[in-house]
């Protein structure tokens, strides 16, 4: 099944309330990402754009591991995310300004970004901002590129915005036209929150080159991995759709938030790509873990699916591939990229 098939028109429905789901790491992981019923996104404003995928994919990505390198259910200060490969489009992760002290949480950038991107990935990307909305009620926003602030212009009618979510029992992400219970409340509360993210918001540049720099004020956890991790690759076999690879990726990036990021991996690890007929395995060098540090975290796990992006990218080829993952020079796993 492809992911066109996965993505129908239709109603989204709000009868549960999943957390996602968070094994022991000894369990293999071979489901994809859980988003609870209650949890949406808004396409809210748009503005065409002649940026790659490419680029949206690998911001994404640098966005979501960010985001998990904290307590899943923890709060975070609105940033704005992007790789030094691709300075455009930034992702702009927004508070509410209805929030408590212009925080959002992190779950809701992680959800916001993976369902926006599967999104976009099969309707049309653009400078779009998402509005969030958890349980019907405003959580934030997240914006693709820079928004226009102070104007109205590029804003979706009510009637034309389109409503976003993920059926948790079959995986599905549904779409479909539906106005906001107040038409201008959320927008108002978005265009707010643009003017005030510029105005106080950290930015995060990822520097995935072999000896990586990170300029950012607050995430010296990122700043640590980054510098302390490298990955050796190694293609394995016929080429993929560009955006199947990379959607692969996304998807397995996103399986790893709701485990500890700071938890070993529990191995044979397994994201299966949603109906690409891939799938991305994580696994210990020889099939032994180690017994001293460094060990293969999911921080380590999601850096390097985030390198892996970066790499393919870089070399114009995206196909299966081996990763051989160190930290501090010390070979700790492997990642692959492998088709059904």
């Amino acid at each position: 099944m492809s992911l066109a098939t996965s993505v129908p028109l239709g109603p989204v429905t709000d009868n549960a309330t999943l957390k996602p789901p968070n094994p022991p790491p000894s369990i293999s992981n071979l489901s994809v990402p859980a988003v609870p019923n209650a949890f949406r996104i808004r396409s809210m404003k748009y503005t065409p754009s002649q940026l790659p995928p490419e680029a949206y994919y690998l911001n994404a990505m640098v966005t979501i591991q960010a985001a998990a390198l904290g307590d899943f259910e923890s709060a975070m200060p609105h940033q704005i995310f992007r790789s030094e490969r691709f300075r455009e489009p930034p992702v702009i992760a927004m508070a509410s300004s209805m929030g408590r002290m212009n925080n959002i949480a992190r779950k809701h950038v992680i959800w916001g970004v993976y369902l926006s991107m599967l999104y976009m990935s099969r309707a049309r990307f653009g400078l779009i901002v998402f509005g969030l909305e958890y349980n019907d009620e405003d959580s934030g926003g997240i914006s693709y590129g820079w928004p226009t602030i102070g104007s109205e212009s590029d804003v979706i009618p009510a009637e034309q915005q389109v409503l976003i979510g993920m059926n948790a029992q079959t995986g599905e992400v549904e779409s479909t036209k539906s106005p906001p219970a107040a038409t201008d409340s959320g927008v108002r509360r978005i265009l707010t929150s643009e003017a005030t993210i510029l105005n106080q918001s950290t930015s995060l540049t990822l520097d995935l080159s072999p000896s990586p720099a990170l300029t950012t004020s607050s995430n010296t956890s990122l700043t640590d991995l980054t510098s302390r991790l490298s990955v050796e690759f190694t293609y394995t076999g016929l080429g993929l759709d560009k955006q199947v690879a990379l959607r692969v990726l996304l998807n397995a990036i996103t399986d790893t938030t709701p485990f500890p990021f700071d938890a070993k991996v529990g191995v044979p690890w397994i994201s299966l790509g949603r109906g690409e007929n891939s799938l991305v395995r994580a696994q210990y060098i020889g099939g032994v873990p180690r017994t001293e540090e460094p060990f293969f975290e999911y921080e380590d796990l999601a850096g390097a699916l985030v390198k892996a992006a970066d790499w393919m990218i870089g070399n114009r080829r995206y196909a299966p591939f081996k990763g051989v993952v160190s930290v501090d020079a010390v070979p700790v796993g492997e990642i692959l990229l492998q088709s059904l």
